[in-house]
């Protein structure tokens, strides 16, 4: 039997847009059939309330980026044998974002300054024995990322580079207490 720990994620609204549509489409259709009407909405609502996550599988050395549903889950399988190093790397973008006036994401007064956005995450990457990098995921939180480098590192065979704990050593020799 296998023993899966998970990561959830949780609601990440990645297709909310492509749901709210889907569900407008099925209201529309309600104007002609309830029998195609329905499945329609109800396929709206399931891609609105899409839920994201990482399983590890410490039996069967192997680990997915799954997509949830009501708590069916969904994702293809990797296996870590194949795997040389995982990297933790934290991803702080500040920029301004474009918009309708000046640059403003938010219609505002002209003169108002653009104050940009700011989007961190924590970027899970796998390198493959021949070198292929690929990105696992882009976590939001801290914990879950962390998390899922802690339950890796009980693989012996793997390295772990961890940029993100160096990161806040080097961020706090600096400091006083």
């Amino acid at each position: 039997m296998s023993k899966i720990k998970s990561f959830p994620e949780g609601l990440t609204y990645e297709y909310l847009v492509h749901g709210v549509f889907t569900f407008i489409l099925g209201g529309f259709l309600l104007f002609f059939s309830a029998f195609i009407s329905l499945p329609v909405m109800a396929v709206g609502i399931g891609m609105i309330v899409i839920s994201t996550g990482v399983d590890v599988d410490n039996n069967e050395n192997k680990l997915r980026k799954y997509k949830s549903v009501f708590g069916y889950k969904w994702g293809n399988w990797i296996n870590i044998s194949h795997i040389k190093k995982i990297e933790l790397i934290y991803d702080f973008n500040t920029g301004k974002l474009p918009g309708v006036l000046q640059g403003n994401v938010y219609p505002t007064p002209i003169g108002a300054p653009n104050r940009g956005g700011t989007l961190k995450t924590f970027d899970l990457y796998l390198t493959y024995q021949n070198n292929e990098r690929i990105l696992l995921n882009k976590f939001n939180k801290a914990g879950l990322a962390l998390g899922v480098m802690k339950e890796l590192q009980k693989f012996s065979f793997l390295e772990i580079d961890n940029q993100y704990e160096k990161m806040l050593v080097e961020s706090f020799k600096g400091r006083r207490y």
